[in-house]
């Protein structure tokens, strides 16, 4: 028998939720990550910033750390990371640009079903084509990913004029999540895009993931976060179970697994 009290209100939501913007007509050295609601605190803020035609230099949002930088021909790409104090829109981040440009941002939240996710390890990357025949950029884990763990996968070009970035590939046959996108393609402003996907048990291990590129790409920005701890909906309660007359109470936030052995008599 099992009695279930103290039913808390589901909390959270999507594993990741992300949002993108680019401006393509007003350059400014203010490049603004866009606002994002975080279910809880805890949660695990990543944004990405990409210039169009210059290669300056970042001044990161206060709070935030820096992931990784690089820089192309024609742009540069820059990541950071911050965990978020309480729950509801985070507000927007903007990073100081030393040069007025246009260009695309990204923010993503990752959610956990209590504390931060963990980033078990972080790979950065990048290739740059002068004359527009950059090639992809593949990033393999040095640590083998474990199941449960996600996949999330920042993707930056300098622009997108065919709205051809699909995509990353690896990890497995399971289709990638697109969590955040910039939206804007064309020749006038640069392209970025989010990636995630849950390593299974079919899929862990060392991953290999390739950022791809098209013809008349000049550069290609690669990031690639394993992390850990990253759930969905979750809703604590109270558990008691008899069983002979013996009971056991299992409190709020506890993890248990029920188990049931058939008995087969004729």
């Amino acid at each position: 028998r099992l009695t279930v009290t103290d039913t808390n209100a589901p909390v959270g939501g999507s594993e990741f939720t992300g949002a993108g913007r680019a401006d393509d007509a007003v350059s400014s050295t203010a490049f603004i990550a866009p606002s994002v609601v975080a279910p809880a605190g805890g949660e695990l803020l990543v944004c990405a910033w990409c210039s169009y035609n210059s290669t300056g230099t970042y001044i990161l949002p206060g709070g935030m750390f820096l992931a990784a930088y690089t820089v192309g021909t024609f742009s540069a790409f820059e990541d950071a990371t911050e965990v978020l104090a309480g729950a509801g829109a985070t507000g927007t981040r903007t990073a100081t640009y030393s040069v007025s440009d246009f260009q695309s941002s990204m923010s993503i939240v990752a959610h956990a079903a209590s504390g931060t996710p963990g980033v078990q390890e972080f790979l950065n990357g990048s290739a740059t084509d002068p004359g527009g025949a950059v090639g992809s950029v593949t990033l393999t884990t040095i640590l083998p990913a474990v199941e449960g763990d996600w996949l999330l996968a920042l993707h930056g070009w300098d622009w997108d004029p065919g709205n051809n970035m699909g995509p990353v590939t690896g990890g497995g046959a399971t289709p990638w999540i697109p969590v955040g996108d910039s939206l804007i393609a064309n020749a006038n402003t640069s392209r970025v895009r989010a990636w995630a996907k849950r390593v299974t048990a079919a899929t862990a291990g060392i991953q290999a993931v390739t950022f791809g590129a098209v013809a008349g790409i000049d550069d290609n920005h690669a990031r690639l976060y394993v992390l850990t701890g990253v759930t969905g909906i979750t809703q604590e309660f109270t558990v008691t179970r008899s069983v002979n007359g013996v009971v056991r109470s299992h409190a709020m936030g506890a993890p248990i697994e029920l188990w049931f052995q058939p008995v087969l008599a004729r």
